[in-house]
């Protein structure tokens, strides 16, 4: 009889990438404590150019392209569900936000324009303008009210989500191409530009520190007491989120690292919380690790360029449609559209 303490265990998560080709790839992680076994669930091509940014909330995904749409996906039923065509460039941000998680959808895009639509009938409700060029980034801060953009116009707006103005402008000397806000409390963002990320505070916009990098850099997230950023040589960097002095690396790719997300899971092989760091590479490779013990527990090679990336639980097909009696978060949500929407 085979040792159950080698035999794969249950699916634990799910891990979906965007890819130069215009493919959208899902794939299933099962992990035991000596293996790993991805599954395809499934693999497609839904735009006609690159994808470049994806975004999930709930059982629903959301991809954008160089084609310039939005696509709609429901991942519980494993299909399209629509096109939103509004952006007039390529779609290089979404970002989820609301009371649950999904209440709206801001994407961001070549065009200039930032778009605040409410997913319940995805109509768009602002149109958050001033850009003079390209957005690169967009950050939502964790309370959903404020949100900071960097484009290639060389400037950083923060917006006012409630009334979808543009409360102020900061210039910048380059390019910037990445920004974050602190997640813990906001106090701080971090801007990132080509070989550069500089820290400032939110109230005074002051610089509190910046640090040279020695690759060029491509994602930065905060996490817990980190400012984790990813490069060109296949690294990714937690930087203390204080003075973004180095706290450690893990190289596990070999070239450059476009995007990389975090899940914490309790499900089996894992007997408490554990944190699992999910990165891809241009070269097609996805690696989870276990951030506890800084290894890699699976590594998949999809063969395509990799640009984007999200992970959801594997329960996600199970997500209830209907929700109890006694829970009025969704009805909540919609009946209250009118009052707090930009």
């Amino acid at each position: 009889m085979a040792d159950p303490e080698h035999k794969v265990a249950s699916p634990l998560l799910r891990i979906i990438t965007g890819s130069y080709e215009h493919h959208l790839l899902c794939l299933s992680l099962a992990l035991s404590s000596s293996s790993s076994l991805f599954t395809p669930v499934f693999h497609f091509a839904p735009h006609a150019a690159s994808i470049r940014a994806l975004a999930t909330s709930k059982r629903y995904l959301v991809s954008g392209s160089n084609d310039e749409h939005i696509r709609l996906y429901d991942l519980q039923k494993r299909k399209e569900i629509g096109t939103l065509m509004h952006h007039t460039g390529s779609v290089s941000c979404l970002v989820f936000v609301g009371p649950t998680t999904g209440k709206w959808l801001l994407s961001a895009a070549d065009d200039g324009k930032i778009l605040i639509w409410r997913t319940k009938d995805w109509e768009v409700l602002a149109e958050l303008t001033g850009h003079k060029g390209a957005i690169n980034d967009l950050a939502v801060h964790f309370s959903g009210k404020i949100a900071l953009s960097v484009g290639t116009d060389r400037t950083l707006r923060l917006w006012n989500l409630m009334t979808g103005k543009n409360a102020s402008v900061l210039k910048l000397r380059a390019e910037p191409l990445q920004v974050a806000w602190n997640a813990r409390d906001g106090s701080s963002y971090a801007v990132g530009f080509h070989r550069k990320i500089v820290l400032y505070d939110t109230a005074s916009s002051v610089v509190l520190a910046e640090v040279e990098l020695a690759s060029t850099l491509y994602k930065l997230r905060f996490h817990d007491d980190h400012l984790v950023v990813s490069d060109a040589a296949g690294a990714i960097t937690f930087r203390n989120a204080t003075d973004l002095s180095v706290d450690f690396s893990l190289v596990e790719h070999k070239t450059r690292v476009k995007d990389f997300t975090f899940y914490v899971t309790s499900d089996a092989p894992f007997t408490q919380a554990t944190t699992l760091l999910v990165s891809a590479s241009s070269d097609g490779t996805i690696v989870v690790t276990d951030l506890a013990r800084r290894q890699p527990v699976a590594v998949y090679a999809t063969g395509e360029r990799l640009n984007c990336l999200q992970v959801v639980s594997e329960h996600v097909e199970k997500y209830e449609t209907r929700r109890p009696a006694d829970d009025s978060d969704e009805s909540a949500d919609e009946n209250d559209d009118d009052d707090d929407s930009s």
